[in-house]
């Protein structure tokens, strides 16, 4: 299994007691979803899709959706918000794009989607097509010590959307409502 797999750090983090978006894990085999880009069908596709829609609903709309080593936010909402049943599916095409663009040549790819609690946290500004940019903080601990904390989204990350808010051009100003999680 991937080490950055969260199916290795979501059951750590539910035992040290952490707050964490309510989460539903479905296993599926990405290699088996890959036809779809190819204009074929897949049995393995069309499975999560009917998983995905009934993790919303148990859920409640809207969710977040993520394999269990990435989302497709950089993408925007389209490719991480589901809104309704019906917009299950490409949501799920987008998700699964990305993480193969991301993760081809690695040994291990995805193993899980995680359909999760969409947050509405106090973002305030947008970037990157949609995605609310947030307060929020990185740390890294084993169970002895803290290694090390930092900002999620490093300003260096930011600048355009920086520059552009301090020239009063303020793009993406589609305020979205939501984060990432």
């Amino acid at each position: 299994m991937n080490p950055n797999s969260a199916l290795l750090w979501l059951p750590k983090i539910h035992e040290a007691g952490l707050p964490v978006p309510r989460t539903i894990v479905e296993p599926y085999s990405h290699h088996d979803c890959l036809s779809i880009f190819d204009g074929e069908r897949s049995p393995e596709f069309e499975r999560l899709i009917g998983v995905v829609q009934a993790a919303c609903e148990q859920i409640g709309y809207p969710c977040f959706l993520r394999s269990d080593l990435g989302s497709a936010k950089h993408d925007g909402p389209r490719a991480y918000r589901i809104d309704e049943a019906k917009r299950a599916g490409s949501v799920l095409y987008a998700t699964i794009e990305d993480q193969e663009m991301q993760f081809w040549l690695e040994k291990e790819g995805p193993a899980a989607m995680l359909v999760r609690e969409f947050l509405d946290l106090d973002a305030p500004f947008v970037a990157f097509g949609g995605i609310p940019i947030a307060r929020e903080w990185r740390f890294f601990a084993n169970r002895d010590q803290m290694f090390c904390a930092h900002p999620y989204w490093p300003a260096s990350a930011l600048q355009f959307t920086i520059a552009h808010r301090r020239r009063g051009d303020q793009p993406n100003q589609s305020r979205e409502s939501g984060a990432s999680s």
